[in-house]
């Protein structure tokens, strides 16, 4: 019979009834987004191949990235846009240097492999996004299973920065989504669960989300992951969001404390929020800032929070509330549709 070992701190939030924080016992989990960061792994754009063109992307990627696809599928980034392959490069060391200058672990993925590649069926690969792989939820380890065929090679290599906690220590969870069978577009029914589709909100309920475009996650993945979660005690509640041409749930809500939230105005008509936040203090941004990233801020602990500085008005917002806000270029990543906690892949956060 398994034993499990329960948190003493509820990380200053209500707890819903019945559920209790359970500890992993190696540093691996996260259980809340505001605790003590301690450990992640950051993305990188070496060894980025141009996806062929994917109907999908149209609707979330820069138009002048799409064209590019259509063009140049199937070559290095690098060879083709050196100076946008530098901004990327810029802009994901910046915030390991931040990181680092706050105590934090940094891991970086190593080079995707062409067996790996071949997993895209000749829609390329990337690593800039270490969180699409994967996302602690408590102690389980949920791994996506991509709609964008670009996004699917890059698993097994930033799995290798969290694999040996998981051997080493029972009470870890990992839970990979059945891989979807190939296709092109939305609608075949198959499994899509793309982990930035879900936020834990740190009281035993997580969100999870699909959209009306059919971008990333479906239903069914999203099924998928309530039984998963709700296995371990979790309480889930799948929401369907409007499309906003914005990629994933986290790119239009992020919670930055308990009671304290980052959303698109856009994404949540009438400034509804989902049952498990409603009467929260909540920072509502603009579209423009939306694109910019705003709503997908990391926080280093309860008190610091890193943001897009092309999100003004939101970080002067957030400022003013009491937090201290870091804020670093990152309108590089957000032409492909990527803010600062898609670079980054938590793999421990404490509670308190």
């Amino acid at each position: 019979m398994e034993k499990v070992s329960y948190a003493a701190s509820d990380g200053g939030i209500d707890l819903i009834p019945e559920y209790r924080h359970k500890l992993t016992q190696t540093s691996v989990g996260e259980w809340n987004l505001w605790g003590r960061l301690r450990e992640v792994v950051v993305g990188t754009p070496e060894g980025l191949i141009i996806p062929n063109f994917e109907v999908v992307n149209e609707k979330v990627v820069a138009p002048e990235l799409v064209e590019l696809t259509r063009k140049y599928g199937g070559r290095l980034l690098k060879d083709i846009l050196p100076d946008y392959y530098s901004a990327l490069e810029r802009e994901t060391n910046e915030l390991v240097k931040i990181y680092e200058s706050h105590g934090v672990k940094v891991n970086r993925p190593r080079l995707i492999k062409p067996e790996e590649t071949a997993y895209s069926f000749g829609y390329g690969c990337t690593n800039v996004y270490s969180c699409d792989a994967f996302w602690c939820v408590g102690r389980n380890i949920i791994e996506s299973s991509w709609r964008k065929m670009v996004g699917r090679p890059q698993k097994w290599a930033v799995r290798e920065t969290y694999q040996p906690k998981v051997d080493a220590d029972p009470s870890v969870q990992l839970h990979a989504c059945p891989m979807p069978s190939h296709g092109n577009g939305p609608g075949t029914g198959d499994y899509y669960f793309e982990v930035g589709d879900m936020l834990v909100v740190g009281d035993g309920n997580v969100i999870l989300a699909y959209d009306e475009a059919g971008t990333s996650s479906n239903p069914r993945g999203c099924e998928w992951a309530r039984r998963v979660l709700e296995a371990d005690g979790f309480k889930a509640t799948i929401i369907k969001l409007p499309d906003t041409g914005i990629l994933h749930l986290f790119a239009v809500i992020c919670i930055i404390g308990p009671g304290t939230a980052i959303a698109y105005e856009g994404a949540f008509p009438g400034r509804k929020l989902p049952e498990p936040l409603e009467g929260w203090n909540v920072v509502w941004c603009d579209l423009e800032e939306a694109k910019a990233t705003a709503p997908c801020a990391v926080n280093i602990d309860r008190q610091t929070v890193v943001l897009p500085s092309e999100a003004p008005k939101t970080c002067k917002a957030v400022s003013n509330l009491g937090f201290d806000v870091v804020d670093l270029e990152f309108s590089a990543h957000a032409m492909v549709a990527g803010g600062i906690r898609c670079a980054t892949g938590v793999i421990y956060r404490e509670i308190d």
